[in-house]
């Protein structure tokens, strides 16, 4: 895969990015409905506001880890904590502009976004478990530029 083509069907990133949508949409659901039964419409606003942002943040990561994947190693490091570092920014940011924000629970808020950030973690782990990503790749039969198996030391 080039570095700049988009995700096929039998990406693992695809996998893992579809992996914790549909448990993470359910469990938004419910929160947010919740929400709303005990904080009325700011509740609601607030829980679904929470979930946006936690969901936004962990699919942002791994589209840039599926576009990344394939470029050399220092290259993906520094753009994993490039990733990282503009998220917990705006995330700062997202916070301090919402501080005092009196159309939206901040419970609900903290509430919408820990629930999804819990079961995005879970079932992304599940659906990262369950893809075959090779750290090496393994050698084909006949391959002759294989390395080889390293021999004890006598």
């Amino acid at each position: 895969m080039d570095v700049s083509s988009a995700a096929t069907a039998d990406d693992p990133y695809v996998a893992m990015l579809r992996g914790p949508l549909v448990p993470t949409g359910i469990v938004a659901v419910v929160t947010c409905s919740l929400a709303a039964f005990l904080a009325g419409p700011a509740g609601l606003a607030g829980a679904l506001l929470g979930v946006l942002v936690t969901v936004s943040f962990f699919a942002t990561s791994l589209v840039v880890m599926s576009r990344t994947a394939r470029a050399a190693p220092h290259n993906v490091m520094a753009v994993a904590l490039l990733t990282y570092v503009t998220k917990v920014g705006l995330l700062g940011l997202v916070l301090v502009l919402l501080k005092d924000a009196t159309w939206m629970s901040g419970d609900a808020f903290g509430a919408g976004a820990l629930a999804a950030a819990l079961v995005w973690m879970v079932f992304e782990i599940r659906a990262y478990s369950r893809a075959r990503i090779f750290v090496v790749e393994p050698a084909a039969p006949g391959d002759t530029d294989a390395p080889a198996s390293r021999a004890e030391p006598s």
